[in-house]
């Protein structure tokens, strides 16, 4: 990745086969493109800027701001793939196997490096979208939606010391249909966590 002044500069790479003008060409060109501008995003995200301009991506993935606006038209689109690319490729870090088995002091550690590795990966990502979302509904959605999925494996990580529990404003009970408990193993199998939020 070259180097101007302190802002780092990925130039577009061109395949030779791309440049015949084809429809295959112009499609795989496209393709890793969007996916340049999703990592130069990403990048500028972990150094702070949470509000990138279209402009200081191109810069950032050598394309054009033209380009960047053809690929995505808001910041929110941007910011939603850009999570979607990082659970791709760092999926595996948001395992924890055997997910609620053996002793407690176990379980706790599993999870706890676990959610520091994640941290570690989509925490600039996730700074990003928790900014986005009081004001745009979809990013709030997706976020949502991953806090659902981190509870759900909380809940089976430490089932058997939270079943005990009373839940919120209730009798002592089983707390399987609270929010933090319960859990759809169609969603999260017994043998590995779900993707929670960073």
């Amino acid at each position: 990745m070259a180097q101007g002044s302190d802002v780092k500069i990925r130039t577009e790479y061109r395949d030779p086969a791309d440049l015949g003008g084809g429809p295959d060409g112009r499609s795989a060109r496209r393709d890793r493109n969007r996916l340049a501008v999703i990592d130069a995003a990403v990048e500028l995200f972990s150094e702070g800027n949470l509000r990138p301009t279209a402009t200081e991506i191109a810069r950032r993935c050598g394309l054009s701001p033209k380009s960047v606006s053809r690929y995505f038209e808001d910041i929110d689109s941007l910011i939603t793939a850009a999570a979607a690319r990082q659970m791709e490729t760092v999926f595996s870090l948001f395992q924890i196997h055997a997910i609620g088995e053996g002793a407690l002091e176990r379980r706790i550690d599993d999870f706890v490096q676990m959610r520091l590795k994640a941290h570690e990966v989509m925490g600039s990502t996730s700074r990003a979208a928790t900014f986005l979302a009081f004001k745009q509904p979809s990013v709030r959605k997706h976020l949502d939606e991953a806090q659902g999925l981190g509870r759900k494996q909380i809940g089976l990580q430490f089932a058997a010391e939270l079943r005990p529990l009373p839940p919120p404003g209730g009798s002592r009970g089983p707390r399987s249909s609270t929010p933090c408990c319960s859990s759809n193993p169609s969603t999260i199998s017994g043998s590995s966590g779900g993707s929670p939020s960073a």
